[in-house]
């Protein structure tokens, strides 16, 4: 027979032994994650601690211009410019190290290199860097936010955060932006679009001219460059970049854009009054879209679904200007404007409407019969 007190005691054991084990490993998890150094884009992998001292290694080996960086924030002196060159060697020597198929002993190894490129601004310096912009003014804050819209360091979302938080204006730092074609611009473009929405439902402020001026990088000095009278609207080239080339794979700015103020048309900058909608659906079916018919309908609303631009054309007018195109996402696309109320029979400058068009289309005619 057994001993029920040697029973007892034997559960008693196994129930510590567990209690251990289970402590055990929620303190590993906790020390693991401590470890882990999260992106700012949460597909992008995260990095251990091993990696991230690998990181650092090479900059503080590679890196002199980033040398302030590690000293303390409230003591030794740095200025805008060292933060600027700063993000150029970065960028320009990372991209450099990128290229090279081996690992050599004062690079990353090539995998790291493949693991953080996506993000590699932000990840290192968007932590490094924003606990030295407490001492930098409003104008200095300025000048390395312009300097980072204007010139493709990847998103730096996270860094660019950090500088509006710390007390850079924003108001016009979108009006240049257009001219960037880098495809990972949407988030940090967004959140400053975000910033100023009251502006952009202003017409008066929308029309007013701003003489901007870009910031660069020359002979260790930063520089403006010369003056360029812009108008705010050209901020509507950000947007339909943003759905032209897909930079966010949604037209999340023009949606944005839209939201805020639908009547904003292209009168200023190629003066062709044309609206993001306009701009989509002369490229539908050319680019590789995911869901083109999807994201045409979210650029579609009531103000500017029957706009025309200097050439007479509707949206549903300038989609049907691609008449070889006979995809079921191409008819879908012109029977999503038609429901959202898409006029058939205005009439361009040359004289033809979208029914004339409709009845020419093998695969549209049913729809001519529409009021």
């Amino acid at each position: 027979m057994i001993n029920t007190d040697m029973v007892r005691t034997t559960e008693r054991f196994k129930h510590s032994i567990f209690i251990f084990l289970a402590s055990f490993m929620v303190q590993s998890c906790v020390f693991n994650k401590g470890n882990e150094i999260r992106l700012s884009n949460e597909k992008i992998s995260q990095l251990n601690h091993k990696e991230y001292f690998l990181v650092e290694k090479w900059v503080k080996s590679s890196l002199p211009s980033c040398g302030f960086l590690y000293i303390n924030s409230s003591g030794g002196k740095y200025t805008t410019i060292d933060v600027m060159k700063c993000i150029q060697d970065f960028d320009l020597n990372f991209q450099q190290s990128h290229k090279i198929n081996m690992d050599l002993p004062d690079k990353l190894p090539r995998y790291l290199q493949k693991k953080i490129y996506p993000q590699r601004i932000d990840y290192y310096l968007g932590k490094k860097l924003p606990r030295f912009l407490s001492r930098l003014s409003t104008s200095e804050l300025t000048v390395i936010l312009k300097f980072l819209v204007d010139t493709p360091y990847g998103e730096s979302e996270k860094l660019i955060k950090a500088l509006i938080k710390s007390g850079a204006e924003t108001k016009d730092i979108l009006i240049q932006r257009n001219l960037s074609t880098n495809g990972s611009t949407c988030k940090s473009s967004l959140y400053i679009l975000n910033k100023n929405k009251k502006f952009y439902q202003s017409a008066k402020f929308l029309q007013e001219p701003v003489l901007y001026r870009g910031v660069y990088l020359q002979d260790n000095q930063y520089r403006f460059a010369k003056p360029n009278t812009l108008y705010r609207k050209n901020v509507m080239f950000t947007a339909v970049n943003d759905v032209v080339y897909m930079h966010c794979k949604e037209p999340i700015l023009a949606e944005t854009l839209i939201r805020i103020n639908p009547n904003l048309r292209d009168t200023v900058h190629a003066r062709t009054g044309e609206t993001p909608l306009h701009r989509y659906l002369i490229h539908f079916g050319t680019r590789n879209f995911p869901d083109p018919v999807g994201l045409g309908q979210k650029l579609i609303s009531k103000n500017n679904i029957n706009v025309k631009d200097k050439m007479g054309q509707t949206p549903l007018r300038k989609l049907l200007q691609l008449s070889l195109n006979t995809s079921e996402e191409y008819v879908r696309m012109v029977k999503v404007l038609i429901e959202a109320g898409a006029k058939l029979d205005l009439k361009d400058n040359d004289g033809i409407s979208a029914r004339e068009l409709i009845l020419r289309h093998p695969k549209l005619k049913e729809l001519a019969n529409l009021p």
